[in-house]
């Protein structure tokens, strides 16, 4: 079974339940800091709605630009030719 290790003290003072929920986005990059901040706060919203803790969502936003993404064929549609 696969298993998230962190630290028993959590990280930036949140505890965590062992309901803990990782959410990874990846997604074109060029959003600004308030975009992906509004993202993340609405993400956390929409899981307490849900009945979960807003602490135990933990999100990862990975910014890739356009050439990174293959939307099939192995080929790289954006990247550089």
């Amino acid at each position: 079974m696969d298993e998230i290790i962190y630290p028993d003290e959590g990280y930036f003072g949140l505890k965590y339940s062992s309901d803990l929920i990782v959410i990874q986005v990846t997604w074109v990059r060029g959003r600004c800091m308030d975009v992906k901040k509004q993202f993340d706060r609405r993400i956390a919203e929409i899981n307490e709605k849900a009945g979960l803790r807003k602490e135990d969502i933990w999100i990862s936003l990975v910014d890739a630009g356009r050439e990174d993404w293959s939307f099939g064929n192995g080929e790289m549609q954006d990247a550089p030719k």
